[in-house]
């Protein structure tokens, strides 16, 4: 891991996700995308509820574990294994995969 991608799994979550997926996810939350009032709510959130709540905001119903696998399946990457790698570098709980420290 690069240290600029080691920096950035230390990041909180509103810092180190896409901003336009950050507030997606604040609509989801039920408030405007600039409000910043959900954002403590958001860094406590598993890296698996981010992904499975935009899913949910964007018409995907349910469809969180289908993309994981088609994404691992075309760029030949283990998406769980690529997550479990930054709960464990950052304490961050990715879905009760990985203890939290």
């Amino acid at each position: 891991m690069k240290n600029d991608e080691k920096n950035d799994a230390y990041k909180k979550n509103v810092e180190r996700i896409d901003k336009d997926i950050i507030n997606d996810i604040r609509e989801y939350l039920g408030v405007e995308p600039d409000d910043t009032s959900k954002d403590e709510v958001i860094n406590n959130m598993s890296l698996n509820q981010i992904f499975h709540y935009w899913c949910d905001r964007n018409g995907y119903i349910n469809g969180s574990e289908k993309f994981k696998r088609v994404i691992g399946s075309i760029y030949a990457i283990d998406i769980e294994g690529r997550v479990k790698l930054i709960g464990k570098v950052t304490g961050i709980d990715i879905g009760g995969k990985v203890p939290l420290k």
